[in-house]
């Protein structure tokens, strides 16, 4: 079992959407570096033979606790649970990933303020335009990968993954958080919007987003659905290996949702 976190400092933006929230580790009895050597002296290792892919203070059920999360260069991962007070461990799990599939580095070979710079300029924005969520090593699939998670001021939360030894954008998907549908009357029916864009419109906008022609891709799905109570044309098509989803509101236009994946 792995389990992944959000960043503890999610930061107000655009008003009051988020709420900053702080642990600092004055409130701690250990450091994090004593929770970090008791995690390898529990596993029998030193720090120059793991990579830290986690390692930070939060708080469960009442308890300050450190999350330690290291991996090997045999493909070894380790999670650690320790208690932030006493320096006790909580929990532990250990599971031997399978070595990476060929072609694929063993070492990041970029850092993560690198992975952090090429996903915001990927988006077209400068760091102070954006509030940073999550940051952080991980490994999936044999491959080496950053998370790197952030929202913009008009309340888009982004997400990337990044390859830690090549830089490539693997994925990346946005959501527009806290958005209002226009209001519209319900036609009852999910073929023809009430009004706003019509199929061919919403596939085109689509399109446009990706940067790419009609004639550059296979459509996969383009329909008219309901959801929350508001029209929504549902677009997913396929430009070589990627694949696309759209989600718009079909009374304004909006962009709800925008996913790109590697399709295996």
């Amino acid at each position: 079992m792995k389990r992944k976190f959000a960043a503890l400092g999610t930061v107000l933006a655009a008003g009051s959407l988020f709420a900053a929230i702080t642990l600092t580790a004055s409130a701690a009895q250990i450091t994090e570096e004593t929770a970090k050597s008791t995690a390898l002296a529990s596993a029998g290792l030193s720090a120059d033979s793991v990579s830290f892919t986690k390692s930070k203070l939060d708080r469960h059920d009442g308890r300050l606790i450190y999350e330690i999360e290291f991996l090997t260069s045999d493909f070894k991962e380790y999670d650690f649970d320790i208690d932030a007070e006493s320096g006790a461990i909580l929990d532990m799990e250990y599971e031997w990933k399978a070595a990476p599939t060929s072609g694929y580095g063993t070492q990041a070979t970029i850092t993560i303020e690198d992975a952090k710079t090429l996903a915001i300029t990927h988006t077209g924005l400068q760091a102070s335009q954006v509030t940073m969520k999550k940051a952080e090593l991980d490994y999936d699939d044999g491959r080496l990968l950053y998370d790197i998670e952030f929202y913009t001021a008009d309340l888009k939360e982004l997400n990337y993954e990044i390859d830690a030894v090549t830089g490539t954008i693997i994925q990346w998907d946005f959501d527009l958080k806290n958005y209002v549908p226009a209001v519209s009357p319900d036609t009852g029916n999910n073929t023809k919007p009430a009004s706003g864009l019509s199929m061919e419109d919403a596939k085109a906008k689509a399109l446009s987003m990706a940067g790419l022609g009609s004639a550059d891709v296979r459509w996969k799905k383009a329909k008219l659905d309901r959801d929350d109570g508001r029209q929504v044309y549902e677009l997913e098509f396929y430009y070589g290996n990627l694949e696309y989803e759209v989600e718009l509101d079909a009374a304004t236009g909006t962009v709800l949702d925008f996913d790109v994946d590697e399709d295996d």
